[in-house]
C-alpha cells in the first residue's frame, strides 16, 4: 500500500543545503512545500507548481507573530527548521557580532518555531517538528565552540519539550536529527574557502534530506544520520582518550581557514 504524502510541511533555509534538498525530497513524494528563506530559492525550485516562497529573516523582530499566522492559515503537517549558520576558528577571535547573530537565528529563530507551535492554541491536526542540530550539539567541538553550545540548545530544548507536550497530551512530535559534517556552502557563508584536502565521512545534502524523510514517515525523538556515524557516535567515540580526541577536532576545526577570494 502506498504511502499518503504529507499534505504541507514548511521548510526554513529552503534555498541551500539540507533545506533545499528536503524541499526536492518532499516534493518528489507529492508534498506541497511553503520554504522560507532569506536567500531566494534556484529557478528549478521555485517553479515547482508545489512549492510557495517566502521571503522572510527569521531573526527580525514580528516574526513569532508570522510563525503564528502561518500554523493558523497552512496548518501543516511537519515543519522542517533547516535555517542555521556556523562560526569557525579560535573563541575570542572569532568576531563577537557574527557569533551573537549565530545566536539569534540557531536559538532564537529555533526557539521562535517551537514556542509558536505549542503556544498557537487547539491543534486540528498532528503536527511534526523536525530540527536539524548537528553532531556538535551532542559533542565537544574545540574550534567551534559558539556553534556547539548552539546546536546544544537546539537538542536540548526538542529533547525536553517533547516529553512534555507527550506528556501534556498534545498531538506535537518533536525530533532532531543530528547530522555530521555535510557538503554544503557552510564554510562559504563563513567567509572561508573550501578545503583544499577533503575529510572522509562527510554526506551530502540529499543524504540528510533522505533520513528527514525517514524521521517524518518513522517518528523518532533522536536520529544521528549515517550509520558508520552512528556507530561512531554510540560506541567508538567513548573508547577514545577524551582529549586526543578533542585536540584532533581542535586542529581539523582550525585546518586550511582561507578567506574567500574576492571575485575576479
Amino acid at each position: 500500500m502506498k504511502e499518503r504524502p504529507l499534505a504541507i510541511v514548511v521548510v526554513t533555509g529552503c534555498s541551500q543545503g539540507i533545506g533545499e534538498a528536503t524541499c526536492h525530497a518532499l516534493l518528489r513524494q507529492g508534498s506541497k512545500v511553503l520554504g522560507l528563506d532569506l536567500k531566494l530559492p534556484s529557478p528549478a525550485l521555485a517553479e515547482h507548481p508545489n512549492f510557495q516562497f517566502e521571503h522572510v529573516d527569521l531573526t527580525q523582530a514580528g516574526m513569532y507573530e508570522r510563525w503564528l499566522e502561518l500554523f493558523k492559515t497552512y496548518a501543516p503537517d511537519a515543519v522542517v527548521h533547516s535555517a542555521g549558520m556556523g562560526t569557525m576558528g579560535r573563541f575570542g577571535e572569532i568576531p563577537r557580532e557574527r557569533e551573537r547573530f549565530m545566536v539569534k537565528l540557531n536559538v532564537l529563530a529555533t526557539l521562535d518555531v517551537v514556542h509558536a507551535a505549542v503556544a498557537q492554541g487547539p491543534i486540528k491536526k498532528p503536527l511534526h517538528l523536525v530540527l536539524i542540530s548537528s553532531t556538535a550539539g551532542i559533542s565537544c567541538v574545540p574550534g567551534m565552540a559558539v556553534y556547539s553550545a548552539s546546536k546544544h540548545f537546539v537538542s536540548g530544548l526538542a529533547l525536553s519539550v517533547h516529553e512534555e507536550v507527550q506528556i501534556r497530551g498534545l498531538p506535537i512530535q518533536i525530533s532532531t536529527l543530528t547530522p555530521p559534517p555535510v557538503r554544503t556552502k557552510f564554510r562559504e557563508n563563513m567567509g572561508f574557502e573550501e578545503r583544499q584536502k577533503r575529510i572522509t565521512g562527510v554526506l551530502m545534502p540529499e543524504d540528510v534530506a533522505a533520513d528527514v524523510l525517514h524521521v517524518l514517515k518513522h517518528p523518532q525523538q533522536s536520529r544521528i544520520t549515517g550509520l558508520m556515524h552512528r556507530v561512531f557516535f554510540k560506541v567508538l567515540r567513548h573508547l577514545l582518550p577524551k582529549r586526543f580526541l578533542h585536540r584532533k577536532i581542535y586542529e581539523a576545526s582550525l585546518f586550511d581557514l582561507q578567506p574567500l577570494k574576492p571575485n575576479a
